[in-house]
């Protein structure tokens, strides 16, 4: 019952905070700016692992290493195959040192939110900045199809990073009204602290997620709840604390296993938060000149980012309906 009413209040609020910008009659059309969507490659194979089968494989493959890790202290040996695993795994997924993508990928028009007319599909691991052109393409384009000569704006998670480096290269004259639902515009927790190697793996937690049979979407995650979860079968009931402590003990190995998986995607750098970017950018890179364009790429969307709660109050000023659902 509990969960009834939860949902019924949600879905109350969300109509309550909808409705004004986007019932009226003869309104604009709207544009829904979804989290992401999902991509392939030019052979039709998914970019990313899907997360329950990476941690169901590479925890068999390094029990024993995973094991050794534990009892005896052996972290070094146990990222070493995790970094060579990761490699493998996001072959198809991560850029280069630049932020540039690999072969030519293709994002699939559906997904969650694929009923919903006029939704803009792109892909998240791309500079927020440069999606931006894009949506000011698609949004051009909707409006000479309409008639219209302004949209209103939904955007959900990252779509509204992507929502904020739009009115920063493009301002707002064009928006009646902005939504944003869960918004991620000036970022994560979650990747503001594993980026700059703020690491917890909590074994309550862990066991939690696998007594109700839980799988962390992330792939990475997934591995390493399952396997916290799975040291109490064989008496290590501190597993979380000894992981928390391998994590942090090595970063250049970590920071070496982030790149091979998400830290070199544009688009995840806009999830770092002001409070932890230059302590990020220390762990990921160091002084690595090698990544220095993908600095400059990753440095002029935190511009944006660090703006973005003065953009809000100025586009209200200017008039644009604006509305935060948290």
């Amino acid at each position: 019952m509990k969960k009834l009413i939860s949902l019924f209040l949600a879905c109350f609020l969300l109509f309550s905070a909808l409705l004004p910008a986007f019932a009226a009659e003869n309104a604009a059309p709207v544009v829904f700016i979804p989290g992401g969507a999902p991509v392939f490659t030019g052979a039709g194979e998914p970019v990313a692992p899907a997360a329950a089968s990476f941690a169901e494989e590479t925890y068999e493959k390094m029990l024993s290493a995973y094991k050794n890790a534990l009892y005896l202290g052996r972290w070094d040996v146990y990222f070493q195959q995790l970094l060579a695993e990761t490699e493998a795994a996001f072959a198809n997924y991560r850029p280069d040192e630049t932020g540039a993508l690999p072969g030519e990928p293709e994002v699939v028009n559906g997904g969650t939110w694929g009923l919903l007319a006029n939704s803009f599909y792109y892909d998240a691991r791309r500079d927020p900045c440069a999606v931006a052109d894009d949506l000011k393409a698609y949004i051009d384009a909707l409006k000479a199809e309409t008639g219209s000569d302004t949209v209103r704006i939904a955007a959900q998670g990252f779509g509204c990073a992507v929502a904020s480096a739009y009115f920063a290269a493009y301002g707002w004259a064009d928006v009646d009204a902005y939504v944003m639902i869960g918004s991620a515009a000036i970022g994560s927790q979650f990747v503001s602290e594993a980026f700059s190697g703020a690491f917890l793996a909590d074994d309550a937690a862990a066991t939690r997620y696998a007594l109700r049979g839980t799988v962390p979407v992330e792939p990475l995650s997934a591995l390493l709840a399952k396997s916290v979860a799975n040291a109490h079968l064989f008496g290590v009931l501190n597993a979380g604390e000894r992981l928390t402590e391998g994590l942090r003990s090595d970063a250049a190995a970590v920071a070496s296993i982030l790149r091979a998986s998400y830290a070199l995607c544009p688009g995840v750098w806009a999830l770092v938060d002001d409070e932890h970017y230059e302590a990020a950018k220390a762990y990921i890179f160091g002084a690595d000149a090698a990544y220095r364009d993908l600095i400059e790429v990753i440095d002029n969307y935190h511009g944006v980012q660090r703006r973005a709660d003065e953009t809000l109050l100025q586009m209200r000023a200017d008039g644009v309906y604006v509305y935060n659902i948290s």
